[in-house]
Parts: C-alpha cells; sequence; structure tokens
C-alpha cells in the first residue's frame, strides 16, 4: 500500500514540476519577444540608440534566464537564438536596419514559438 502512495505522490509532483515548468517558460519567455519587437521597430525606423536599448535589455533577460530553460527546455531552438542574438549584434553595429528588423523580429517569434511548445495542452500532450 506504502508504494502505490509513494506513486502516486510521484506522480502528482511530476505533474506539478510540469505545471509549474510551462508557467515559468511563459513568464520568461513573454517579455524577451515584447522587447525584441520594440527593438525591430526601432531599428527599422533607424533609432539606433532605443534599438541597443531593447535589445540589450531583452539579451539580459535571455542570459539570466538560460541556464534554467536549458533543463527543461529542447536545445535545438535554444542554440538557435543564442546564433541570432550574435548575429543582431553585429547589425545593430553596422546600423542595417531591415536586416535587424527583420531578425528581431524572426527571433521574437522564435521565443513565443518556445514558449508554446511548453505550454500545458492537449495538443502537446499528443
Amino acid at each position: 500500500m506504502k508504494q502505490l502512495w509513494f506513486g502516486i505522490g510521484l506522480l502528482v509532483l511530476l505533474l506539478v514540476g510540469g505545471i509549474f515548468s510551462s508557467f515559468f517558460i511563459q513568464q520568461a519567455q513573454s517579455p524577451i519577444s515584447a522587447q525584441l519587437d520594440r527593438a525591430a521597430d526601432a531599428g527599422f525606423l533607424e533609432k539606433w540608440e532605443e534599438a541597443q536599448q531593447r535589445f540589450s535589455a531583452a539579451q539580459t533577460r535571455w542570459e539570466k534566464h538560460k541556464k534554467v530553460l536549458a533543463a527543461i527546455a529542447d536545445h535545438g531552438p535554444m542554440e538557435e537564438i543564442d546564433c541570432l542574438f550574435e548575429e543582431l549584434e553585429f547589425y545593430i553595429r553596422a546600423e542595417e536596419s531591415a536586416m535587424f528588423a527583420g531578425l528581431c523580429s524572426r527571433l521574437s517569434q522564435l521565443f513565443r514559438s518556445l514558449a508554446e511548445s511548453n505550454l500545458l495542452s492537449w495538443w502537446n500532450l499528443l
């Protein structure tokens, strides 16, 4: 009987952990995506100081949450995110507005996809 309760407790613990990790990913990625959208707008309008601030804020937040996220998320998109941040640094230094805005938008969508892929939903359970 003890083994049954231990098993049930373990399953409940895993369920709570999964729900918490889903919530954590959503809360961590949403502000990054919003900052990148704003950076893309500023870069497209060639407001480079604002674009640099938004980009740096997004990158700092990403670096802050990256290690925890690596424990619970797929590493493929995370490696692509790191590469795109490096590429964006080049475009902001070169002040290439169209490329910077396009890559910011792509990176923002990648963050939204990463958060969505880890949501607790019926299509992710199948």
